[in-house]
């Protein structure tokens, strides 16, 4: 089936009528983001979508409407959205289908739809007749739904559409002669069955009859049951090993260049460590920090030595004024000490006074004694003569203490001294900061204390040219990557791959203990059952015997021959993929694709689509565009074989930006590669398109890119005139014609 024409009316950005005009090989769709491209892709799906489980996924019904349509449209007046696909059958019978609804603009500005259909037509001439929708797309094969699953693709992650397991099934079942041995397999199955129930009734009705046959179905079923657990231990222990050795395998092409890489990271680690630690000997503050306490004190000298030269001259007059007021105070001292010894002199004189003038002690005694102790007369207290003496010695002692008085007055006295307390600590640390001064090379210091700023600085920029050299090497070693795949995946798990070959081995060896035990068990079951099918095997039970050896072996011989014929339909869709994988590759990239079977047991009847470098080592991380081209060549692979077993009529590709990991030189190869498929391919793309000015003008179209590219090309674009950013109803995909080919 061939698409020859689609008109699109009134969908979403589709303002109006628009039509496309597509060759029966490449058809090119340039649009930048934004312009309509996956809108474009969705109008086709939907027309060729007819189950509601389909559409379920596509939004409401009413955001297909233009808003530019909508807003121009009267109110009360129907007018359709509509998609029409004209195409061929691959017997080359011209089919259309119609998809459309009415939309009415109601009087209060809401929207009604109505009057939606999805009718088939059969072209005869000039006039159409209208066919069941299923008949066209199912019976006839115009479009069945399971074509949709590996035909119309969106995005590069779609494209490896054995991701979903019954596209493997639904394509055995429309192209492989596995279906053919369906009837012979269910007969199979019947007969087995039959058989395998008359044998055992046979054997247990004359075996359970001794003994020994007893003791036979016991140790049969404890055999079996030991065959399955080691079995299913194996299995698992297989599985280990084969996942350990496709990751073995799948670095062996490139494993000493992920050790060289590993071991240029830690290189870059510690230089980043190095830098880390140099950063903090780094004084940052240096300039300020050496005119503080380097640079002014260089200059000091002079300054130290003249203050400590006036200090040392302060100390010199202070002690001088010290030592004068000493001799003053000693002099005072010495005046002191003469009075007070003429004091001494006046006290004694005192004493020795004539015989008349009692001594003061004497008085004091005679008034306590209440007698005077010259006349011998008696003088009571408040006598005339007790108050005589009282008079006497009072008198006495008043004279005495006005002599004693006078002579203290002209002691002299001299004031403490408050000068200078802390000018010999000044002298003191001034002659110390003089003599460092004058003992250190500060011009010495300083060049010394820059020269380390300077060093540290320089090892950090070394540094971070020697990790920026690292890591240019880093990109070297993996472009030269022998299988193409991304490396840093393996490089950042270097501690598990070091573990890989640990494990292989004790899988390994447990493995072979495994088969050995599994080996004797067998051995030892066949041993038991030719025992007990010798207890049983009586004439009547003999045929059933043979009847049931029959059996099996007619079910294992079809169990074979279907899996030859499945493993058969691989191998020629690898071989056809891997043509179209050395027609579309661009790069030096020499490797095969592979198709085998899964051995994921969770998803039985999957297939897994493996690459394997030019040494046959698998690649399990490719990188995209690798991983892309793969796909691609699959359902290129896919497209030309329906395409035979239709009789040179299969069904186009339908594709939305496939390429988007490409880079342009890679994409101009791949699509001239494409053009000469003989494939029908429909392709949406923002490929092909550059801006003069980066940041801002629009985007035009690379001829030179397209030379040798034969084949229609449509541009696609808003249409700037009356275009809003900020408002939806003046949005419209308009359609320019590039090239116009008919292939």
């Amino acid at each position: 089936m061939t698409i020859k024409r689609l008109i699109i009316e009134n969908f979403r950005s589709y303002y109006g009528r628009k039509e496309f005009i597509f060759g029966n090989k490449l058809n090119l769709i340039l649009g930048s983001n934004g312009d309509g491209k996956s809108t474009l892709f969705e109008a086709i799906n939907w027309v060729l979508t007819y189950k509601a489980t389909d559409v379920d996924a596509l939004p409401n019904i009413e955001t297909l409407v233009s808003a530019k349509f909508f807003k121009n449209l009267p109110k009360n007046t129907p007018e359709p959205v509509r998609v029409t696909l004209e195409m061929n059958t691959y017997t080359g019978q011209p089919r259309k289908l119609v998809r459309e609804f009415y939309v009415v603009k109601r009087d209060d500005g809401t929207m009604f739809t109505s009057k939606h259909t999805h009718r088939a037509y059969q072209k005869i001439g000039a006039l159409e007749k209208e066919r069941i929708l299923t008949d066209v797309l199912e019976k006839e094969g115009v479009f069945p739904a399971k074509i949709k699953k590996f035909s119309i693709l969106q995005g590069e992650e779609r494209l490896n559409i054995f991701e979903d397991p019954t596209v493997l099934a639904e394509l055995i079942n429309m192209y492989s002669s596995i279906k053919d041995l369906a009837p012979y397999k269910d007969l199979a199955e019947y007969i087995m069955g039959k058989a395998k129930i008359a044998k055992q009734n046979s054997q247990d009705k004359k075996a359970t009859s001794t003994q020994s046959a007893k003791n036979l179905l016991a140790d049969i079923e404890r055999l079996k049951d030991d065959q399955k657990r080691i079995s299913n231990a194996l299995t698992e222990k297989r599985e280990t090993l084969r996942e350990t050795s496709k990751k073995i395998d799948d670095i062996a092409g490139d494993y000493e260049t992920i050790r060289i890489i590993r071991e240029k990271k830690d290189e870059i680690h510690r230089f980043e460590s190095m830098i880390e630690g140099a950063k903090a000997e780094l004084r940052i503050d240096y300039t300020t920090r050496l005119l503080d306490e380097l640079w002014i004190l260089q200059g000091m000298a002079p300054f130290v030595e003249a203050f400590t030269k006036k200090m040392n001259m302060y100390e010199t007059e202070i002690q001088e004024i010290r030592e004068a007021h000493n001799r003053k105070i000693a002099e005072a001292y010495a005046q002191k000490k003469a009075l007070m010894d003429a004091k001494a002199k006046l006290k004694a004189s005192i004493e020795s006074m004539p015989g008349f003038m009692p001594e003061l002690e004497s008085l004091k005694r005679m008034l306590q004694d209440h007698r005077c102790k010259y006349c011998g007369t008696a003088a009571p207290e408040g006598s005339a003569a007790y108050n005589h003496l009282k008079a006497l010695f009072e008198s006495y002692q008043s004279k005495l203490e006005e002599s004693l008085e006078e002579i203290e007055d002209e002691i002299p006295t001299i004031p403490p001294l408050e000068l200078g307390g802390n000018v010999k600590q000044l002298a003191e640390e001034s002659r110390v900061l003089l003599r460092s001064v004058e003992s250190t090379d500060y011009s010495s210091i300083i060049f010394k204390a820059i020269r380390k700023n300077v060093d540290v600085q320089e090892k950090i920029k070394k540094a971070h040219m020697r990790i920026g050299q690292l890591n240019d090497e880093i990109l070297r070693e993996l472009s030269n990557s022998a299988t193409g795949k991304d490396l840093m995946h393996y490089v950042n798990d270097w501690t598990e791959i070091t573990q890989w070959h640990e494990n292989y081995g004790r899988v390994e060896a447990s493995i072979a203990n495994l088969s050995a035990k599994l080996t004797d068990i067998r051995r030892e079951l066949r041993e038991k059952q030719d025992k007990y099918d010798k207890i049983g095997s009586n004439d009547k039970n003999k045929q059933f015997l043979d009847l049931y050896k029959l059996a099996r072996l007619f079910e294992n011989s079809l169990d074979l021959l279907e899996e030859r014929t499945y493993n058969n339909f691989l191998i020629e869709i690898s071989d056809r993929a891997n043509e179209y994988m050395r027609k579309i590759t661009v790069d030096d990239f020499r490797g095969v694709i592979k198709m085998e079977p899964s051995d994921d047991r969770k998803r039985k009847g999957s297939v897994d689509v493996l690459l394997r470098d030019n040494r046959d080592t698998l690649i399990t991380h490719p990188n995209k565009s690798l991983l892309t081209t793969k796909c691609i060549s699959v359902i290129l692979a896919l497209a030309e074989y329906n395409q035979e077993k239709q009789n040179g009529n299969g069904y186009p590709l339908i594709l939305d930006a496939p390429t988007s990991s490409f880079d342009s030189g890679k994409e101009q190869t791949f699509y001239k590669s494409l053009s000469k498929l003989s494939s029908q391919c429909i392709i949406f793309t923002k490929s092909f398109l550059y801006k003069e000015n980066e940041e801002k003008g629009d985007y035009l179209v690379d001829m030179k890119s397209l030379d040798g590219i034969d084949c229609p090309v449509y541009r696609i674009k808003k249409n700037a005139e009356g275009f809003d950013q900020q408002d939806l109803s003046t949005i419209e995909t308009i359609i320019e014609t590039v090239k116009n080919i008919s292939v």
